[in-house]
């Protein structure tokens, strides 16, 4: 986190110097970038679009994600060439940071869950939250009144929007996970989401960039759950290359438009901490995500 802020505050202070070393000098207005040519080709009015300094910054994202992102392969290949005593000082060297830096770590290095080692601060924080006596129960009652309401829009010939075939399929989409949430709660599963919880904003400490949603299972002892660490949007230029468009307009991959949000920032409400994944950070790693071989892996979570 403290290498991006720096990069972020070196790009807010003056891009003249990077610009000369990873584009030669080809930065000015940013056309000459992707990003910057792909506005240019839009047609968009000038005061629709980001400034000439926001798309300068998120070239530079962008094309230090790509590096990071290439570099990939060789990392895991030196790695899984390496003794296993080195593999193993690796592994103790990513469980020293921080969890949600720790399990991208291992997503980056493809070694995955080999010797991973969960705080126990995250794990007491989230069996603090799903032991409360009416977690359960109002998750339950939610859920339920959700499908209600979801399954009166999409029965009522004059809901807003049922017009519309894309919010028809939304709504379908949404009434089908609730129910499919409801279905697993009455098998005694517990459902867990850090999303909505206040004052998450680090996102290399947040439960949000480290176990996501997570189904438990009641255990003697606790809890436990076998998660999976993946991204939806892992290897996302490759499952939606850049295309051309009619009229000459070419669309930014998934990972040149998460440079951007990073670059740009999402403002939430004036005086609320912003959540961790809406963090800048988290949009540059979210790039590089997007940018490389999916690399997802599983590992065990016990509370007790």
């Amino acid at each position: 986190m403290e290498f991006f802020q720096k990069f972020l505050n070196r790009v807010n202070r003056g891009y003249g110097q990077v610009d000369k070393n990873v584009f030669g000098g080809l930065l000015p207005g940013g056309a000459a970038t992707p990003i910057g040519a792909a506005f240019q080709r839009s047609g968009l009015p000038k005061n629709q679009q980001p400034s000439d300094f926001d798309r300068r910054k998120a070239a530079l994202i962008d094309a230090t994600a790509t590096g990071v992102a290439k570099a990939q392969p060789v990392v895991e290949r030196t790695l899984q060439a390496a003794p296993p005593v080195v593999q193993q000082t690796v592994s103790r060297g990513l469980n020293a940071l921080p969890f949600s830096a720790n399990l991208f770590g291992r997503y980056y290095t493809g070694i995955g869950a080999t010797g991973l080692e969960i705080p126990k601060a995250m794990t007491k924080q989230v069996g603090t939250a799903i032991a409360k006596p009416d977690y359960f129960q109002k998750l339950l009652t939610d859920s339920i009144e959700e499908e209600k309401s979801l399954s009166d829009i999409l029965n009522s010939p004059n809901a807003a929007g049922m017009d519309s075939p894309e919010m028809r399929k939304f709504a379908n989409n949404a009434l089908a996970e609730t129910r499919s949430r409801i279905k697993r709660m009455r098998t005694g599963d517990i459902p867990y989401t850090p999303y909505a919880t206040q004052g998450q904003g680090n996102p290399l400490t947040s439960p949000s960039t480290s176990f996501g949603n997570v189904w438990f299972s009641p255990s003697k002892e606790g809890y436990t759950a076998n998660e999976k660490y993946d991204f939806i949007y892992g290897a996302a230029d490759k499952k939606v290359p850049m295309a051309q468009l009619p009229g000459g307009i070419a669309p930014l991959d998934p990972s040149q438009e998460a440079a951007l949000t990073s670059a740009l920032g999402i403002q939430g409400p004036k005086g609320m901490i912003p959540m961790a994944s809406a963090h800048p950070l988290t949009f540059f790693g979210r790039s590089i995500v997007m940018k490389m071989p999916d690399k997802s892996f599983t590992y065990p979570i016990n509370i007790r």
